[in-house]
Parts: C-alpha cells; structure tokens; sequence
C-alpha cells in the first residue's frame, strides 16, 4: 500500500497552563505571516499576503511558550487561535484512565486550536514539545473580520477544515498498515509539510520524540525504534542528532 496515499496533499510531563508573555517585536505581526495558514485567507480576498494579519495586528498577542507547557487543556473555553512562529506542538486527547492519544503535530505557520469552535471548549490539550513562539488569534476578532469579508469567510472556513484533515489523515496512516508502513507515512508527510516551507521535504528537524510518535501511530515505543533502525539500515533514512534525511522517498511511499 502506498505509504503516502491519503496525507497531506503536497506529499501525496508535569506541565503549568500558564502562557509566559513575551515583550512585542517591533515588527508588525504580519512580517512573518507569509508562509502562515491565516495567508490562505488574504489570498482568497485578494488582500495580498499579510492582509487579514494585518487587520488584527493590534489584536494578536505573541507568546512565549516553555517546551511542556500546556496551550490550552480539554475543557478550557475557546478565546484564541493559535499558529507557532517557531517550535511544534503535539495536539492530544486523554481518556477517563489518563492514557494519551496524540492526534496532531502543528509547525510553524499552521494553525490550531479550532477543536473548540463546535462546543465553544477545547476538546483536545496542546502541549508545546519545544520552546516557542506564537501568535494569539482572539476568535471572535477573527470571526467579526470573516463576517465583514465573505471571501475571507469562506476561507475561514477552508482554514478550520484543517482539524478535520488531520483526523483524516491519522485514520488513514494507522488503518490497515503495518509499523514500517505507518512510520514511512508518518516521515513522509512531515516531509512534505516542512517542504513547504524550506522547499526541501527530504531534510527537516524531527523534534518529536519516538514515544510521541508512537502515540500517534498507535505503536509501542520498543516497535517505534525497531523500525527507525531497519530504515536506517536499508539507507532509507539517516538522522544527526535533530535532523533526519530521508534518503529514498519513492522507496519509502512504496512500503
């Protein structure tokens, strides 16, 4: 089965509440939104890149966040959007027995959060995985921009599709898949996501943990390593320290 198939398009604790705030850049918020989510909607209005940043720039707040902090929790009232500037997050639910289902990782430039708006309370806790920097989209500020522009709404509405994508795609990696398998989709797809941004999907940071992973992929830490060292030693792959090279993407999406 194609390991790629059904992913993100372009690839066909102990931990406080608290948000430590950060002093404000003296550059305008919307400088360093040209790779961001909340771009799709600019584009669409036709507000050129940074349009809708730019609308709400005296209302974002750029945060601080420590690596293990919690963004928001389950049950928290929905206030803000989010979108990192730097760093990753994990997106998780926890069962009545405390066991964690780790249901996303989000970038920089992708927004979450948006669990929230069906019930007006965050189903799900983001957990930041390292120190980071994000922006604070107050949602009703966004909606009230939304309201006054259909075209942006429309692309609000595109924007918090994405929740549902990655629900999609989760289903989709661990349905019917062996671990190699799950792994190769897993790497490829972050591949794919960070090629965005550098525009080389076969070198990024892999700064999520082996135990996170398999969380996600619903495998064990133990089959986890397994299978990054059976890659590493069919050279499919290669890491130093944070960074991982995929070596033979064709061979992997083949899995």
């Amino acid at each position: 089965m194609n390991a790629i198939e059904n992913l993100h398009p372009s690839a066909r604790a102990g931990v406080v509440t608290s948000l430590s705030p950060v002093p404000r850049p003296t550059h305008s918020a919307s400088s360093a939104c040209g790779l961001c989510d909340a771009s799709i909607l600019c584009q669409i209005a036709g507000l050129g890149a940074g349009g809708l940043v730019s609308a709400l720039d005296n209302h974002i707040g750029i945060r601080a966040v420590r690596a293990g902090e919690a963004i928001f929790r389950a049950g928290d009232v929905l206030r803000s959007l989010y979108i990192p500037r730097c760093g990753i997050c994990k997106i998780l639910r926890v069962d009545t027995e405390g066991r964690q289902q780790i249901t996303a990782f989000k970038i920089a430039g992708e927004c979450f959060g948006t669990d929230g708006i069906a019930s007006g309370k965050h189903q799900t806790e983001g957990i930041a995985l390292l120190d980071m920097q994000i922006c604070v989209l107050p949602f009703l500020r966004a909606e009230a921009v939304a309201d006054a522009l259909p075209e942006v709404h429309r692309g609000m509405e595109r924007l918090l599709s994405r929740e549902t994508l990655d629900r999609d795609a989760l289903l989709m990696v661990i349905a019917n898949r062996n671990a190699e398998q799950r792994v190769a989709a897993f790497l490829l797809d972050m591949g794919a996501r960070y090629g965005e941004r550098t525009a080389n999907p076969a070198v990024f940071p892999l700064c999520v943990s082996r135990e996170d992973i398999g969380a996600y992929l619903g495998l064990t830490l133990e089959t986890v390593s397994r299978v990054f060292s059976r890659l590493r030693q069919r050279r499919l792959i290669e890491w130093e320290g944070r960074v991982i090279r995929l070596l033979d993407m064709p061979q992997l999406s083949r899995l």
